[in-house]
């Protein structure tokens, strides 16, 4: 029975992925560690530990906290997954020093511990980084090859984290392998986030601010999906491996608010025009990329991933899923 460690699993993805991985995968244990921003609650893992007796267990501590060498001491780890991170919120692009030391500095001390471990048994560690460490696309989706050239201080904290990671590889010999996704929605996702933020305002008939003209393109993955792929690249994927965990599925800004408020529209009643016109658009984000995509064959080839849901699904149960959470 493998023993997973998963950093950051109270957030919005790791917590969606224990979800799934306990559900999938019957035979695995899961330990997550995430301070939980200083809260007792964490819906996304709610009923977990009473669904799943004896597979999942909750630490909540920093992961510079003294007791993470006696956690890795207890747990038998065969896996760590780190996607306990520091992301953007809004239009705040953040504090770099934040960055650099959630993202970084607290990198390297897992790391630490999984040379450590290494030396007593098999360990892979899988760190979840971003398509964000590229830069700016010039015309072609970004392949893994392509050279880290971060446009943001979180960018950077990310491509700064991916090199420590694959540092530890080639130097002390551990089995790294490493993400790169796209833009990551569905349930429990955090209020901030665009189309949360959009569902919240439609329901309250407020204004919904949109950064930029609503012409900015990225590539969106349903969390399962996104999820799904991490496990296969952490079952199967290859030593010192990047993999792209993408959906090809391009959407400017505009047709993801389209859809979300169609959806509202749909399962509220409230006239779809209505909606449109609590739309404003406003001043971009400085430094901010207009379009982002990942090639993602190289998963589809060497994992056997494909994305599962359409984006269409993928925002019906999410509207669903807020709309539900609104009613509480």
């Amino acid at each position: 029975m493998p023993n997973l460690l998963v950093t950051g699993g109270g957030g919005f993805v790791g917590g969606n992925f224990v979800r799934l991985a306990l559900e999938e995968r019957k035979d695995w244990r899961i330990t997550v560690v995430d301070k939980l921003g200083g809260k007792d609650l964490c819906p996304v893992l709610d009923g977990l530990e009473d669904r799943y007796p004896g597979r999942f267990r909750l630490e909540k501590m920093d992961l510079v906290d003294q007791g993470l060498g006696r956690l890795f001491d207890e747990g038998d780890f065969r896996y760590v997954l780190h996607f306990a991170a520091k992301n953007p919120s809004g239009k705040d692009i953040g504090s770099p020093r934040d960055f650099a030391e959630i993202n970084v500095e607290r990198t390297v001390r897992l790391l630490e511990e999984v040379k450590r471990s290494a030396k007593m048994r098999d360990v892979r560690f899988v760190h979840l980084s971003s398509y964000e460490v590229y830069g700016t696309m010039k015309e072609k989706p970004f392949v893994e090859s392509d050279p880290l050239d971060p446009t943001t201080p979180y960018a950077a904290s990310k491509a700064g984290a991916d090199l420590f990671s694959f540092s530890y590889g080639r130097t002390f010999g551990l089995d790294i392998v490493s993400t790169r996704t796209t833009n990551i929605y569905g349930p429990f996702q955090s209020r901030d986030k665009l189309i949360p933020m959009v569902v919240r305002k439609a329901l309250g008939r407020e204004e919904i601010p949109v950064f930029g003209d609503g012409s900015i393109r990225r590539d969106w993955i349903f969390v399962d999906d996104h999820n799904l792929g991490v496990m296969k690249a952490l079952e199967t994927g290859k030593p010192g491996g990047v993999y792209h965990i993408g959906a090809m599925c391009e959407k400017s800004q505009s047709e993801v608010i389209g859809e979300v408020l169609k959806n509202v529209a749909e399962r509220t009643g409230i006239s779809p025009d209505e909606l449109m016109k609590l739309v404003v658009y406003g001043q971009g984000r400085p430094s901010e990329d207009l379009r982002r995509t990942l090639d993602a064959g190289k998963a589809e080839k060497e994992l056997s991933f494909r994305s599962n849901y359409s984006f269409e699904d993928g925002i019906s149960i999410t509207v669903g899923h807020f709309i539900a959470e609104d009613k509480k």
